[in-house]
């Protein structure tokens, strides 16, 4: 993974909750993706907009592809639209 200014902040967090996980931490750390997620919260907490952390963003999506999360997913299983649909009710 390129270097990235949220990465030690991400990896010393993670280091950390090994030791005292909170439940909502450890649903993060079973999808293997736990310092991406945590790269992206602080690159959004830093800028306040998501659209400035593509590549942050880009890394979250290929790690939870890769472990295999997207099938874990109910919107894996539904249509762009369908899922829209549910959100606006």
């Amino acid at each position: 993974m390129e270097q990235s200014q949220y990465y030690e902040d991400a990896l010393e967090q993670y280091r950390d909750i090994q030791q005292d996980t909170e439940l909502y931490d450890e649903r993060i750390v079973k999808t293997g993706c736990y310092i991406q997620n945590f790269i992206l919260q602080l690159c959004h907490a830093d800028t306040g907009d998501w659209r400035k952390c593509n590549k942050e963003m880009a890394w979250f999506r290929d790690c939870w592809a890769k472990n295999g999360n997207d099938k874990r997913t109910f919107q894996s299983d539904k249509s762009k639209e369908q899922c829209e649909r549910e959100i606006r009710k």
